[in-house]
């Protein structure tokens, strides 16, 4: 009666994508109860409409709900062809936003380059003053030289001596620059690589589950929806560290502390990662209790765990991942250990001392960026805290985060 009333109020005011989402709530509601034939003349009607004011979110549920029905009703030829159309609509709304969030990073980009030429341009004017200066105080220099030779020497000697020192501060501005630079060109060579490897399966992605489904093969159509779930969430831990790396570059990243749930937050961590710990069999235990807490900034500690998960599940199939912690007098350390491919001492090395890594495939051939671990280093040392790596190949890896103990918190 609530839903009649409604379509009632939508035909009155001639809301069209009201009227549309109630004929779909109507047609779901007949699918539910098995009256078919119902279900589809109301769908349909939410489609037509959805379509005329060109709506893709209600159209892409109206075709999945339509696929939905006539598989439950046995007309499985409709079936396969409304699900083609949701499909194909699903794969142009996930290149739409795949485009718009390559749009954001390439602006993040050239407004970076943008405050490094203002930089460049602050630097250049005040070199230019300083070079006024020096040559303001060498002319006073020459016309008191005949009565204070002694005054003028020193003079001189310190004016040359700060103008070293100026110059050599200089140098090592420039040497930042480019070492920056050249930093973020290596970043996001390594970015666009990865990115396009992740994002090429879904160019394809229609055209192969249309050829599984027109050969009834459920489960490699099963098997392929599970490839393109894992490439959106490394696609999207991906662009998360993309964006915490421009940040922290810039300096503009500064740590908001506050009392962090350890366990809720691991817990919150893992969700996006559950599927792929299914399927590649890994039991996670979680040692720490409900009420243990630090102090630290909760984003950066949800970066930090993110990307320790990542990995750990990446490198670990068959095997459990432990969550635990160690308690001392000043310090609370936060543990997680894996029984997973494990690293020879060289990897574990330049984990520890390279800001780039080249990236090493997963047991599943799961790639990454090569600045998950960089990131993990930066955010730790950020909250004051220390980070301890320990592996052993095919034995598993441990990872140690130690935190001091705050008198108090805030």
């Amino acid at each position: 009666a609530v839903t009649l009333e409604s379509m009632q109020i939508a035909q009155q005011t001639n809301d069209r994508g009201f009227l549309a989402s109630i004929y779909n709530t109507l047609g779901n509601y007949f699918f539910i109860t098995q009256s078919y034939p119902i279900a589809i003349n109301y769908t349909l009607q939410s489609l037509t409409i959805s379509q005329e004011y060109n709506d893709a979110g209600e159209i892409e549920i109206a075709n999945k709900q339509l696929a939905d029905i006539y598989e439950a009703s046995g007309n499985h030829k409709a079936a396969i062809g409304y699900y083609r159309k949701y499909v194909q609509i699903k794969d142009s709304l996930l290149n739409r936003e795949v485009t718009l969030q390559t749009q954001d990073l390439e602006s993040k980009y050239n407004n970076q380059s943008k405050s490094l030429q203002i930089a460049q341009l602050e630097k250049d004017q005040k070199d230019k003053e300083g070079q006024l200066i020096i040559k303001n105080n060498r002319i006073k220099l020459f016309s008191i030289i005949a009565f204070v030779t002694l005054l003028s020497v020193l003079l001189f000697v310190y004016l040359n001596r700060k103008l070293a020192a100026q110059k050599k501060q200089v140098e090592i501005t420039n040497q930042k620059l480019h070492g920056l630079t050249t930093l973020q060109n290596q970043l996001f060579r390594i970015i666009a690589h990865d990115l396009k490897s992740m994002v090429f399966p879904f160019n394809r992605a229609g055209k192969i589950m249309r050829s599984y489904f027109e050969k009834k093969d459920i489960a490699n159509a099963s098997v392929y929806a599970e490839k393109l779930e894992e490439n959106a969430v490394r696609i999207s831990t991906t662009i998360n560290n993309l964006l915490f790396w421009s940040v922290q570059q810039l300096d503009g990243f500064q740590p908001k502390k506050q009392q962090v749930f350890i366990r809720e937050t691991i817990e919150d961590v893992l969700q996006p990662f559950y599927e792929m710990i299914r399927l590649k069999n890994i039991d996670i235990i979680n040692l720490v209790k409900n009420t243990e807490t630090i102090f630290t900034d909760k984003e950066a500690f949800q970066l930090i765990l993110r990307n320790i998960v990542s990995n750990g599940v990446k490198f670990t199939e068959n095997a459990p991942i432990r969550f635990y912690n160690e308690s001392e007098k000043e310090f609370f350390t936060i543990v997680v250990a894996d029984r997973g491919m494990g690293m020879n001492p060289e990897k574990v090395k330049e984990l520890l001392e390279k800001t780039l890594q080249q990236t090493t495939n997963g047991t599943r051939g799961e790639k990454g960026s090569g600045i998950g671990f960089s990131l993990i280093k930066k955010m730790v040392e950020l909250n004051e805290g220390k980070l301890f790596l320990e592996s052993e190949l095919k034995k598993g890896t441990t990872i140690r985060i130690r935190f001091k103990r705050p008198n108090s918190f805030a």
